[in-house]
């Protein structure tokens, strides 16, 4: 099953997590830089110049994440500073002798978002040691000399905070990341069944039309044996015989049903999926024979149609979706979803959205089928996919 498709609820939830960590540092940042250019003053050039440094990380991790180009090197370029300030701190103060009483250093306001921005983009392992160092690191820069030489019991706390609070977070992380994970080989199972379930259909309608065949013509050329009283009734059950030797063979050297799918097969796994995933969708049938249908393409319909309506879904807002199966001559088929939702325009997908170009086109190009989308801000979305033979 392709991860990209069986990955849907993950990553929206990671699109979440970035946009409310953005939301949080937007936030942050005011405390933090206003203690920032507060101590200006005492900070050397090379203190003053990690102030700017991280000002413009902060607004490119804004502005990168809400307009989803990809924030994470930026995230990690965070973390990194949060870390490499408090490592090379003695170097940002101009004079320790000038430090007021009961000072904190600003960085204070920084490395507890280092510690969240990891976690967002970091695994968990890599984390978890960048919290424990942190914490270490920054309770000796803040009974130090350079750091203030504040009360190591109150900086103890201070640490212990951080600790907390980082934890916490990661915790809740690993644990939501975990469960929206289960959710995804769920889904994954439901569209592996539906394909499954179509090779079934599949399967049944060949043993049926083996059936057919066997009382069609072995039978009837049987009873018509049985039932010769002259030499031309003779000759006519031999011929009937010949030939239904004849199906039979042909019928022996057809492909491996277990290779293919009905299109009558696929309509009912479609529906079926469908309806799971959406029970407001409207699925209309139009035909759907015994026709068969590879079950490499039959896959990748599938997985289109899901990514399809998974994206109406989630993105559209539309009151109404509606499911339209269609046979086509040439054993074809046509499958189009449409919504009357907000639509988009198609030369503005964000290039991290490869719901629509990957998941999509690529994988009816993979099988020689075709796909399109029409779409317009306002007028809602059509998405159809279309194979033949």
């Amino acid at each position: 099953m392709n991860t990209q498709l069986s990955s849907a609820a993950s990553s929206k939830l990671e699109q979440l997590i970035r946009r409310l960590f953005a939301l949080t540092i937007t936030l942050a940042s005011v405390e933090t830089f206003a203690n920032a250019f507060g101590q200006f003053e005492l900070l050397t050039l090379y203190g003053q110049a990690t102030v700017w440094v991280l000002l413009v990380t902060v607004m490119v991790i804004i502005a990168s994440t809400w307009s989803r180009i990809g924030s994470d090197r930026f995230l990690y370029a965070y973390g990194a500073l949060s870390f490499l300030y408090m490592v090379s701190w003695p170097l940002a103060i101009m004079d320790p002798a000038l430090l007021p009483s009961e000072f904190q250093p600003w960085i204070w306001w920084v490395i507890g978002m280092g510690v969240v921005a990891m976690g967002v983009v970091a695994r968990p392992w890599i984390s978890l040691l960048y919290l424990f160092l942190t914490t270490l690191i920054w309770f000796f820069l803040n009974t130090s000399y350079y750091g203030g030489g504040a009360d190591p019991i109150v900086t103890l706390q201070d640490s212990t905070y951080i600790f907390l609070f980082g934890g916490t977070i990661l915790g809740l992380f690993i644990l939501v990341r975990d469960s929206v994970k289960k959710v995804d080989l769920a889904n994954s199972a439901v569209i592996q069944a539906a394909v499954s379930q179509a090779s079934t259909d599949a399967t049944e309608r060949e043993r049926q039309r083996i059936d057919a065949l066997v009382h069609d013509r072995v039978l009837n050329t049987l009873l018509l044996a049985a039932k010769a009283k002259s030499k031309e009734d003779e000759q006519s059950a031999a011929k009937l015989a010949r030939e239904a030797i004849a199906s039979l063979r042909q019928a022996q050297k057809d492909p491996d049903v277990s290779a293919t799918v009905t299109q009558l097969g696929l309509f009912r796994a479609l529906k079926r999926v469908a309806e799971q995933m959406n029970p407001k969708i409207e699925v209309d049938t139009l035909s759907g024979g015994t026709e068969p249908i590879p079950q490499q393409v039959a896959q990748a319909l599938t997985e289109a149609t899901i990514q399809a309506i998974d994206n109406a879904g989630r993105h559209s807002k539309a009151d109404s979706i509606r499911l339209s199966l269609r046979s086509l001559e040439r054993n074809g088929v046509r499958i189009e979803l449409s919504d009357n939702g907000v639509g988009f325009r198609l030369d503005r997908i964000p290039r991290d959205r490869i719901g629509v170009k990957t998941s999509i086109f690529a994988r009816l190009e993979a099988v020689r089928g075709r796909a399109s989308v029409k779409s317009a801000p306002g007028e809602g979305t059509t998405v159809s996919l279309e194979w033949t033979a």
